[in-house]
């Protein structure tokens, strides 16, 4: 681009020439929301929220926990941002309420963990691919007892 003088960008700002055009936001945040929910000392990790899945998928979930936690667990649930270009270190976390927490589930997410940690498909690719439950529900036979 050649450099041009102070007074010819003078003349022609002011004919409503720009040199320079705004760019429009991509809106390409590098924070993702990721949704906690503790069930006892089970936390689950969610890339969206429970409101906004079906009762088909919100059943499948409920069912899924119902395995590791009692028939009335307490349930905290909590709403985070993370670096959607790193995983998400769950050890970071200095709420005291996931002080307890001895397993791990996440649905989708990559998570770094020291805790037991089970990989869990999206809930809605469960749903959609029934072959996924089997593997799903050794892991959580041989991990969270």
């Amino acid at each position: 681009m050649a450099n041009i003088s102070i007074k010819s960008h003078s003349i022609l700002s002011k004919i409503g020439i720009s040199l320079y055009k705004t760019r429009k936001s991509l809106d390409q945040s590098l924070t993702a929301e990721i949704f906690l929910q503790k069930r006892d000392d089970i936390l689950a990790v969610l890339p969206d929220t429970l409101e906004n899945h079906s009762n088909e998928e919100i059943a499948l979930f409920i069912a899924i926990m119902n395995t590791m936690t009692s028939e009335d667990p307490l349930i905290n649930e909590t709403k985070i941002a993370a670096n959607s270009n790193r995983d998400l270190d769950i050890e970071l976390l200095n709420f005291d309420e996931y002080k307890s927490v001895k397993n791990i589930i996440s649905f989708g997410v990559t998570i770094n963990s020291k805790i037991n940690l089970i990989k869990a498909p999206l809930i809605n690719e469960i749903l959609r691919k029934p072959d996924l439950k089997k593997p799903l529900w050794e892991k959580i036979k041989n991990r969270a007892h």
